[in-house]
């Protein structure tokens, strides 16, 4: 009997959508798509890799079977949480994986890095990658960074959806301070009443503060370029889609989990020629361009990765890096293609790109299993 590889996905069980919340219909989906490829596939939690054998769950002929199995000796960490606790419990787990040199499919210092916000902004500037710049919490209190420019970003170092941002802004009488969905507002008289205030708010040293972009609204809604890159295997990287995102009227957000959409990069073209001067085709020439860069970059570094998702600001200088994450959804390719369900060729480009992204990650494992000698 021929023996498959295993790939081992770490996630946390969910009640709602069980048994991983939304990402169980990606999971579905790859094993769908992939049954072509001779590898089988065991979900489990990331709590659980210190045990030789360990209860996890198949997916077969559409459904989802409780089972045992020894640790594969394969991953793909899709596991995240909002929950301090449980982040914590992940960092153990990644150390795991790293003390053990279980073989992973995104280096695990990879991920640290795309984790770590302000990392990945000295990074890319480090290697001359278009970014933003990046200053720590504390030069909150110095008055001069207001001199050159009004308004600030304050982010976590870690986090997803836009959660935890504030923005600051210099105005006539003081400085005004509100949150990622521009919901929340406050004024202060002096800097540091405003940063006294922040620090019984947030854990200081695990935010950064940046400059804010000069970038463009398209019907005063903030924009973004999620952009995904995949390798087969044999760093043969390629984009595998990109959308915009935008987000609500008046936010200073654009994630889809702080209420945002996705858009067509067409849909915009005119305006964005007609505002920043370039011409689309350039915009996504350059675009191309960054995200190649910046996979050859990040090889170079941690070894050859199986995808990355690449957040862009349009601003006035051209498309600059926002921020990388080395777990990406693709739940934006299945927004746009019910946008456009009316518009039958251009919702199926949607559809087309989420079936093979979601296909990928099981290709880049096959070819790694294959070169790794793993069964």
């Amino acid at each position: 009997m021929i023996k498959f590889p295993t790939l081992g996905i770490t996630a946390l069980e969910q009640s709602e959508w069980p048994p991983y919340g939304k990402q169980r219909f990606f999971f579905e989906d790859m094993v769908n798509a992939a049954a072509d490829l001779e590898l089988n596939f065991f979900f489990f939690s990331p709590f659980d890799i210190y045990k030789n054998e360990i209860e996890g769950w198949f997916f077969d002929n559409g459904n989802w079977q409780r089972q045992k199995q020894k640790r594969p000796d394969l991953i793909y960490d899709r596991a995240f949480s909002a929950l301090e606790t449980e982040r914590k419990e992940l960092a153990n787990f990644r150390q795991f994986l790293k003390d053990e040199s279980l073989k992973v499919l995104n280096p695990v210092d990879m991920a640290l890095l795309c984790d770590d916000k302000a990392a990945f902004h000295h990074f890319l500037q480090e290697r001359k990658l278009p970014t933003l710049e990046v200053l720590p919490f504390e030069s909150l209190a110095t008055v001069g960074i207001f001199e050159k420019q009004f308004s600030y970003f304050i982010k976590p170092k870690s986090g997803s959806g836009g959660l935890g941002i504030y923005v600051v802004k210099k105005t006539q009488v003081g400085f005004a301070l509100n949150n990622h969905l521009n919901d929340e507002n406050w004024h202060f008289e002096s800097l540091p009443l405003l940063k006294d205030f922040l620090s019984e708010k947030i854990k200081s040293a695990q935010y950064f503060i940046q400059p804010k972009a000069k970038i463009f609204d398209f019907e005063n809604a903030p924009i973004d370029l999620r952009v995904l890159i995949q390798n087969q295997g044999g760093s043969n990287y390629q984009i595998s889609g990109m959308a915009l995102r935008q987000g609500q009227a008046g936010s200073n957000v654009s994630n889809l989990q702080s209420g945002g959409t996705a858009l067509a990069f067409e849909e915009i073209a005119e305006w964005l020629e007609e505002v920043l001067h370039f011409s689309t085709s350039s915009i996504l020439e350059q675009v191309k361009k960054i995200s190649f860069d910046t996979c050859m970059a990040i090889e170079q570094k941690f070894g050859e990765f199986a995808e990355i998702g690449l957040d862009f600001l349009l601003s006035t200088e051209g498309p600059v890096i926002m921020e990388g994450n080395a777990r990406p959804s693709r739940w934006v390719f299945n927004v746009l293609a019910d946008r456009y369900q009316d518009e039958a060729e251009k919702s199926l480009i949607y559809k087309s790109q989420r079936a093979f992204s979601v296909k990928m990650p099981a290709v880049f494992a096959k070819n790694f299993a294959k070169l790794e000698k793993l069964t």
